[in-house]
């Protein structure tokens, strides 16, 4: 065993790493379809964008996320920066309606809206790791 695994290195490698796209897309996906499922539906209002600088070696990149409003289950009304941001400067005029799902889980509030952003990403994450251990199998057997 620790001789294949020796003498296919890369095959190991992006297999696991096939995986690992593979897990995290069908983590997020059952996240997303719990909330759905079990979470409060409500009326939502996105108020603002909040802009957040990301660095890397060779550029720097804007990315705005979402602040939503809305009231809860209980009368509170609560504003909460969406998880999923975008580098795309919005263009909508504020504030503007959507429905939004929420669960609350020890004082933490997780949030989606009816936007496809927050079914896409996970499938994206699916669809990665899927084409990576195809392919990756399909280069381990047939040696191309």
């Amino acid at each position: 065993m620790i001789d294949f695994l020796i003498s296919n290195k890369n095959f190991v490698i992006y297999l696991t790493l096939g995986f690992i796209f593979l897990i995290i897309g069908l983590f997020q996906n059952q996240k997303t379809d719990s909330i759905r499922k079990n979470g409060i539906a409500t009326k939502g209002e996105i108020i603002s964008y909040s802009p957040e600088k990301s660095y890397s070696t060779d550029r720097t990149t804007t990315y705005y996320y979402p602040v939503i409003k809305f009231t809860d289950s209980k009368g509170v009304a609560r504003q909460i920066k969406h998880s999923i941001g975008t580098s795309l400067k919005p263009y909508r005029n504020l504030p503007y309606s959507l429905k939004i799902y929420y669960i609350e889980n020890d004082g933490k509030i997780d949030i989606i809206t009816d936007s496809k952003l927050d079914d896409i990403i996970p499938m994206g994450f699916i669809i990665i790791g899927i084409c990576i251990v195809i392919t990756n199998l399909f280069l381990y057997f047939y040696s191309i």
